[in-house]
Formats: C-alpha cells, structure tokens, sequence
C-alpha cells in the first residue's frame, strides 16, 4: 500500500515539473490575428492550412479559422 501511494506521489510530481507555459484561452479565443499577437507575441513564421492561417513563434502554435 504504502508503495503504490508513494508510485502515485512521483506521477503527480513529475507531471507537475513538466507543466508547459500557461495561458488563458479566453484572452485569445474568438479574437483578431492582431489582439492574439498583441497577447502572445509576434509569430516568427507563419503559412496557410486547411482552415485559415497557421503561426508560430519559439513557446506557441496558433490557427486563426477563417470565418
């Protein structure tokens, strides 16, 4: 017993120390390409995809849908 709690104690640590960035999606979410890069910065590349236009930068990835 007291192994599989301390097995559960390292996943729920571990995962805790590989945690990304965090951002909150209601800052982007349903905005202009411009209020998104205001938010989380100028893209270094961006292209075309099936649904709109694909940018990214060193931390992120974004899709702006075409509406």
């Amino acid at each position: 017993m007291k192994q599989m709690i301390f097995a559960s104690m390292i996943a729920v640590a571990s995962n805790i120390a590989v945690a990304d960035t965090v951002i909150d999606v209601t800052k982007i979410a349903g905005k202009s390409k411009s209020e998104v890069t205001s938010y989380l910065g100028t893209p270094s590349s961006c292209g075309s995809s099936k649904y709109g236009e694909k940018c990214s930068n060193s931390q992120f990835k974004t899709l702006c849908f075409n509406r």
